[in-house]
């Protein structure tokens, strides 16, 4: 989940009011809820602050225009008095088919429960339990929820799993703890949110793997628990 708002305040109140556990859905963190909005207010110099810029993101992919917008922003950090510093993360550079791996294997498992059934959509044009198990999955999902299954299906099947599932898991706590070790030594970490500016609707939906790329920079978030 991503709130859009004008302020930071706006996100951090919506924030506040959908964080922690809901019992009503499984999958849900089981955490307490947070007053992100007193964070905010409790409002601090960044003087003497460090922010990490991850490097390896700024080399291959990036347009220039999004390039120069976070350059201008680390440029008004500084001048603000706080402490800027480039680094590599290697690990980073593998987050996309980390992410899908475990996404689409996740993905998988937890649509199983959509089975026309329970749940969701149901096919009126069904004969038997089988032909509304398929019937409503395969009307109910569109293209992009039916390659996630297809793949996760797969990387999860018994010939497969030690050799995606598992060494993506493994890829996925070392990248744990290699952001962990970054934040022992710097208070933020800076990215850009994509490597291209905004595209047309519908303008990349034919090539599935450029869509997946767009995500490079903040997939990462989500697998390390920082979103």
């Amino acid at each position: 989940i991503g709130p859009f708002a004008n302020t930071i305040e706006d996100i951090a109140i919506v924030l506040s009011v959908i964080s922690g556990y809901d019992y009503r859905d499984a999958t849900s963190y089981r955490g307490k809820p947070e007053d992100y909005l007193s964070k905010i207010l409790e409002r601090h110099s960044i003087i003497g602050k460090k922010f990490c810029v991850i490097e390896n993101f700024f080399k291959d992919g990036i347009e220039d225009e999004v390039k120069d917008k976070v350059l201008e922003v680390l440029k008004k950090i500084e001048d603000a008095g706080g402490i800027v510093e480039w680094k590599n993360i290697d690990i980073l550079d593998y987050s996309v088919e980390i992410y899908y791996i475990i996404a689409t294997a996740e993905a998988s498992s937890n649509l199983g429960r959509y089975d026309g059934v329970r749940y969701g959509y149901r096919s009126e044009d069904s004969k038997d339990m089988l032909s509304l198990f398929m019937n409503s999955r395969g009307e109910g999902f569109g293209r992009e929820v039916k390659r996630r299954i297809l793949l996760g299906t797969y990387v999860l099947s018994a010939g497969y799993y030690s050799a995606y599932y598992l060494r993506a898991q493994k890829a996925r706590s070392k990248m744990i703890q290699d952001i962990k070790n970054v934040f022992e030594e710097y208070d933020f970490l800076i990215a850009p949110t994509s490597p291209s500016l905004p595209f047309r609707i519908g303008e990349k939906t034919k090539d599935p793997i450029k869509m997946y790329l767009s995500d490079v920079y903040t997939i990462f978030a989500n697998l390390v628990g920082i979103p």
